[in-house]
């Protein structure tokens, strides 16, 4: 049997944006009660949530810590839904796209790699788990 490797590096969507920020709180309160969002899961001991807008517009919101590469207010990172991520990074890596660091994985949720374009933006393949 034969894998089709070329079709599962293709990207399908892009389905999340999310934002760092120093304050996760009152993040949260400024996107729900000032913006409209609608609050669709939280968890403080990740510091991350995501929250909904219209027509499946989703935002994510990450609490500064060690693990987001980026300072808050300095860029929000587009995410790109994938089939199978280590296919994807291996098809980037031999492009020479900047890659940082290596694919992450929160069990039974998502795999994620970060990558950066030529101008410097973040932006961060997922493979959704579940």
């Amino acid at each position: 049997m034969t894998v089709d490797t070329q079709n599962k590096s293709k990207s399908r969507s892009i389905d999340l944006v999310w934002i760092v920020v120093d304050d996760f709180d009152q993040a949260i309160e400024f996107f729900t009660q000032k913006i409209g969002f609608v609050l669709d899961n939280r968890s403080d001991e990740m510091g991350w949530a995501e929250l909904l807008g219209t027509g499946g517009s989703r935002l994510g919101i990450a609490r500064k810590s060690e693990f987001t590469p980026i300072n808050s207010g300095s860029n929000a990172v587009v995410t790109i839904t994938v089939d199978d991520i280590s296919i994807s990074r291996e098809e980037l890596k031999r492009k020479g796209v900047n890659l940082k660091g290596e694919i992450m994985e929160i069990p039974g949720e998502v795999k994620m790699q970060m990558f950066s374009d030529n101008n410097g933006n973040l932006f961060q393949l997922v493979q959704l788990l579940s």
